[in-house]
């Protein structure tokens, strides 16, 4: 659906990369002697993604995963990139943490081979979760204002998990508006689409405001603490 609304305030994100090392080998005449990379990396994925909670809105998503190299051969190498949403800080290094010791467990096992399969894991939580604003809630105030007089109103505020620079900035004491974008749905997928008017729309919107701003002559620019 098409919700025509300012978003006020967002999810954090964080990414994560696992990469498993294994040990190659025929499929066929020698399968007893290879250490399967891939399936260690399945048993992670499917622990990492039920740590997806919707009541704390936490979510795991394994975006990426790649592994081995020919179909008549053991995997000696896998690996997935994982991406991590969260409702704050605290919520972000727990869900961090339990990603890397999930990551840690080891479970496939060789008789001989007993240091296999290995893990490396890296992870960064790369975009603070962007809290309400008291600052930021002027800023909606007013631009929703100015929205209705260009013909396309925003009419209302909604919470995001996508992500976004403005939570950077705003975690250095910058209070930030965001999603002066165009109006539209299905985000990241084969079904996104946006409408034209809001296209149109949404360019005049950002135009007036950063000429007010420029210009000083409403408090968008006491209000930002530029």
């Amino acid at each position: 659906t098409f919700e025509n609304k300012a978003v006020r305030a967002r999810k954090g994100l964080g990414q994560v990369r696992l990469k498993v090392s294994g040990r190659e080998s025929h499929s066929g005449s020698a399968h007893q002697d290879g250490v399967s990379a891939n399936l260690e990396l399945a048993h992670k994925v499917v622990a990492i993604e039920q740590l997806t909670d919707y009541d704390t809105q936490s979510t795991v998503n394994v975006g990426v995963m790649a592994g081995g190299e020919k179909r008549n051969t053991v995997p000696g190498c896998a690996d997935a990139y994982i991406d991590l949403r969260f409702q704050d800080q605290t919520s972000g290094e727990t869900l961090e943490q339990h990603v890397i010791d999930i990551a840690e467990q080891r479970h496939v096992s060789h008789p001989v081979y007993r240091e296999l399969p290995t893990t490396e894991v890296w992870s960064t939580l790369h975009r603070p979760a962007k809290q309400p604003h008291p600052k930021v809630d002027a800023l909606i105030e007013e631009i929703r204002v100015l929205s209705e007089l260009i013909g396309e109103p925003i009419v209302g505020t909604r919470y995001s998990g996508g992500g976004t620079d403005g939570s950077i900035t705003q975690s250095v004491g910058l209070p930030t508006y965001d999603s002066l974008g165009m109006n539209g749905s299905g985000a990241h997928s084969s079904r996104e689409q946006a409408t034209v008017a809001s296209l149109v729309a949404r360019t005049k919107l950002a135009a007036v405001v950063l000429a007010r701003l420029i210009l000083n002559k409403a408090p968008l620019a006491a209000e930002t603490d530029q």
